[in-house]
């Protein structure tokens, strides 16, 4: 049997480690903002991170970067997912690889688990402004 877990909440950012140490986790860069000289952009890479509780087993997640406006998905990654226990805290991130947006707008990073969205965030994408300098 499994159990879905509960997200803290959705980060996007430039660069994502964990310390084998400690295990502590370390996000930089945090944005809810790109920005691109044109579009389509060239790929993007960044990073999505949460922490997960509450969950149990072995699970099915998917990270997608929707324009709900256009009712499109334009990046979809699936990856397994797993809780020892249900009192495990699990430390997620995942790195969005060559995420191409095709135009200026609201977007949404999302989390999904077993088919239910679990934790969404609004991404912002704007033209560069032209430097007439």
């Amino acid at each position: 049997m499994t159990t879905i877990p509960v997200a803290r909440g959705l980060i996007l950012c430039e660069s994502s480690w964990a310390d084998d140490f400690t295990g502590r986790l370390t996000l930089t860069g945090c944005f809810h903002e790109l920005t691109a000289p044109s579009f389509p952009t060239a790929g993007r890479t960044f990073w999505v991170a949460t922490f997960l509780s509450d969950g149990f087993g072995n699970l099915r997640a998917r990270v997608e970067v929707v324009h709900p406006d256009r009712d499109r998905t334009i990046y979809t990654a699936h990856h397994g997912l797993g809780f020892p226990s249900r009192l495990s805290v699990v430390q997620y991130r995942y790195q969005v690889s060559g995420c191409i947006f095709p135009e200026p707008g609201l977007y949404e990073a999302q989390l999904i688990i077993e088919d239910e969205l679990i934790a969404g965030t609004a991404l912002t994408i704007r033209q560069e402004e032209a430097d007439h300098g």
